[in-house]
């Protein structure tokens, strides 16, 4: 039930934990993947759409739930493809990269959350 895999292929420019961002210490809740505008972002497990849109700092956003508590989150995007209420399957194109909210490039910001709270999603990537 946990999402596996890389939702695109680009470099890992910022790690899942504590950073400095803009002269700051920060909470990173996710990893950031730095890729070309526009590239697709597909779903890394089943799950139904529960968010999109505009989120503070996020930008673009699109959430989606899967079973057993598990949620993934995409950020900055230029674009949502998909709806509040659809299904997906894993390996769907869900959105596009972009620039969108609190961000210095066109990357996309990927997180995994159990029950809520942000996990490191390198762990699960490494799963496919």
């Amino acid at each position: 039930a946990a999402p596996k895999g890389w939702p695109l292929i680009g470099s890992i420019t910022s790690e899942f934990g504590g950073r400095w961002f803009r002269r700051r210490w920060e909470f990173h809740t996710g990893i950031d993947l730095a890729c070309p505008l526009r590239t697709p972002i597909r779903a890394t497990e089943e799950g139904k759409v529960t968010f999109t849109g505009w989120q503070s700092g996020y930008g673009w956003t699109v959430e989606i739930q899967h079973s057993l508590g598990f949620s993934t989150l995409f950020a900055h995007l230029s674009r949502s493809l998909v709806s509040v209420g659809d299904i997906v399957k894993a390996g769907d194109i869900v959105a596009l990269t972009g620039l969108s909210g609190n961000t210095t490039g066109s990357h996309l910001h990927y997180e995994i959350r159990t029950n809520g709270i942000p996990v490191n999603p390198l762990k699960y990537i490494k799963m496919r």
